[in-house]
């Protein structure tokens, strides 16, 4: 179930009966979690958990690469630099096209395909330069 944002004011009446059974943002990839017998037990489970506390809670700000930067000399648009469509390893899911660039792919996706950000990055900062 998903709702309109409410205002602070409004999501303050929200009763607890109704947050325990419909999740606040969105439904949780492990929709037994919301049942009343089954959803203690598993977030008990480290995996369950976790994978609720990096999904279930939306950003409410884009990631600080979205924009340029103030104080960082060059800015770089990782998707046109230093991915290809014939060598990109991600598949498509949920609303993504495959081959595109998303972010945290710069740890996500193995070294041999990102190594040029890397580059991009030393170079950019100085980092290989004599203390």
């Amino acid at each position: 179930m998903y709702w309109d944002i409410p205002t602070p004011e409004e999501a303050i009446d929200i009763p607890n009966e109704e947050l325990r059974s419909h999740p606040f943002f969105q439904d949780f990839l492990e929709a037994d979690l919301t049942d009343e017998d089954l959803g203690s037990e598993l977030a008990k489970q480290d995996l369950i958990r976790f994978n609720v506390l990096a999904s279930g809670i939306p950003a409410l700000s884009f990631a600080a690469a979205a924009n340029p930067v103030d104080g960082v000399r060059d800015n770089f648009n990782m998707q046109e630099l230093f991915r290809t469509d014939n060598e990109w390893p991600q598949e498509a899911h949920e609303g993504r096209k495959a081959g595109n660039w998303v972010h945290s792919d710069f740890y996500n996706v193995a070294l041999s395909y990102v190594y040029q950000m890397y580059d991009q990055m030393i170079e950019t900062a100085d980092l290989d330069a004599e203390p």
